[in-house]
């Protein structure tokens, strides 16, 4: 049997309080694609950033062809043969393709672009690479960047090369491309990882499948042992949590009405692909889906935050949507929004809890001053009705626990009338107090007859409060089923890309 290319043991990676990984073991082997699967947070890009030397493990070890080994940089990972292709380019846009790769691997003071050509020019040829070296990155295609990248670390004799989500810009004919590729040098012995949420990726490309949930591995599957519905469950949690169900209630009439939305980015990928839906008066719609599949760009088109390519949106059977810059108009729309990101986004973190607060009301302002009392009032309230733990107003919220910060966020989003309110991953992180505070909040919201679109990633929450489930799969609308008829299962079929026969109230 052979040894095994690297081993990752009881790896545990911490950033203060925070757990990213704990202790968690995984195995990579020679000649074998090897896809790593998990939900957002579940630790897989900073399990790979340890072993790529970006992060020191705050504990376990790593043991390259059984021997221990420690990294303190890429660079140093890099010579010991494993390379990292992150999302986001490392590349050079003012050089040309050559340049990059002989730079990425110079010791010296000058590059010997003359050797490094005809280096360059074998490896080509001999992975099948195709990519002109005299072509400045900036005349590049995403793809031929992507491209370039795999160059440099192979370049670097690389054995063992981690992609993280190495199809996210990629059309589906680069895509396949790519596999061809991958397929190449994993047959030439190399060890390739995949980190990715496609389930139809892992199927097509991968030998072996590793899951991590909540920075623990909870198990690793031959590919062709296994199926998509599994994996998902293997990803979400089988397990069932007792949660406080929100009472159904007899929905009114369309309130949000969405048809044929689509969403394409400026690299002609489709993040959202011609979905259907409504959302009712007095309704909470629950948002389903393995991470990655649309939600992101779903909420952040029904606010207004990016623009759609085509479709529309209504509220009360009148269009929404500025047709000049093709967003929804928040003028038309009086939206409530709580996004994934709750430091950034929705919140900016070197402000106080005063401060957060007035960012949604300060364009109501007139004048060349910002009245800041009615904010203090608001803050003052939040504070005592949502019980909400700070060292006092004028403090900055990122020095709050989650709970607390995505308290302030919802009393700032909920208050004063809405017509629509949209909350992704509420209660992510939070403690069982926090999380039913926050459900509590929510569903006020739709005892007071305002729509609600809810996007969650614990199914048993989502058949707990939710009127209606929606299930998405890359960009796709797999089905809308009836929360009281929902079981973990189906909904987990539909979230690994099986569509509902029939939609609608069930």
């Amino acid at each position: 049997m052979h040894v095994p290319t690297v081993r990752l043991v009881d790896i545990t990676k911490t950033f203060g309080s925070l757990v990213a990984n704990d202790k968690t073991n995984l195995t990579i082997r020679p000649g074998e694609v090897l896809a790593l699967l998990g939900e957002n947070g579940a630790g897989k890009s900073t399990l790979m950033n340890v072993l790529s030397g970006m992060y020191k493990p705050t504990s376990g070890k790593i043991f390259l062809d059984d021997k221990a080994v420690e990294f303190d940089s890429p660079r140093n990972a890099l010579r010991h043969g494993i390379g990292m292709i992150y999302q986001h380019f490392k590349l050079v846009e003012r050089m040309t393709a050559l340049e990059n790769v002989v730079e990425g691997n110079n010791s010296g003071f000058f590059l010997d672009l003359q050797k490094g050509r005809k280096r360059f020019e074998e490896l080509c040829e001999r992975t099948a690479l195709s990519l002109d070296p005299d072509k400045p990155v900036y005349e590049m295609s995403i793809s031929e960047k992507q491209t370039l990248e795999i160059l440099k670390v192979l370049y670097c004799d690389a054995r063992i090369l981690i992609l993280d989500e190495p199809t996210a810009v990629l059309t589906p004919q680069e895509a396949e491309r790519l596999f061809a590729v991958i397929a190449l040098m994993r047959d030439s012995g190399h060890s390739i990882v995949i980190i990715t949420h496609k389930m139809h990726e892992v199927m097509a490309i991968s030998d072996r499948v590793a899951v991590l949930r909540a920075g623990r591995n909870v198990g690793e599957l031959q590919t062709r042992e296994t199926n998509p519905p599994e994996l998902v469950s293997m990803m979400v949690g089988s397990e069932h949590r007792e949660v406080s169900p929100t009472p159904i209630r007899d929905p009114g009439i369309n309130a949000i009405d969405v048809e044929g939305l689509s969403v394409i980015d400026t690299n002609g990928i489709r993040l959202l692909d011609e979905m259907t839906f409504a959302v009712r008066e007095g309704e909470i719609l629950g948002v389903a889906g393995v991470a990655g599949s649309g939600q992101k760009m779903l909420c952040e088109a029904l606010s207004g935050m990016i623009p759609v390519t085509s479709g529309e949106i209504r509220y009360k059977n009148a269009s929404v949507l500025d047709r000049k810059k093709s967003c929804v108009d928040t003028d038309s729309m009086r939206i409530g929004f709580v996004p994934e990101n709750r430091l950034g986004t929705g919140l900016v973190g070197s402000m106080n809890m005063v401060d957060n607060l007035l960012l949604r009301s300060h364009a109501e302002q007139k004048g060349w001053f910002l009245d800041r009392k009615e904010s203090k009032k608001l803050c003052e309230t939040l504070v005592r009705d949502l019980e909400i733990k700070t060292r006092g107003a004028s403090y900055p919220v990122k020095m709050m626990s989650g709970g607390n910060i995505q308290k302030v966020m919802l009393g700032r989003e909920i208050r004063g009338d809405l017509d629509f309110f949209i909350a992704a991953y509420p209660v992510r992180g939070l403690d069982t107090g926090a999380t039913d505070t926050v459900y509590g909040m929510i569903a006020s919201l739709r005892d007071r007859g305002i729509p609600v679109l809810l996007v969650g990633e614990d199914l048993d929450h989502l058949i707990a409060q939710c009127d209606r489930i929606m299930v998405l799969c890359e960009g796709k609308v797999m089905g809308i089923v009836g929360a009281k008829n929902a079981t973990r299962e189906s909904l987990g079929e539909m979230m690994s890309g099986k569509r509902l026969k029939s939609e609608g109230w069930v």
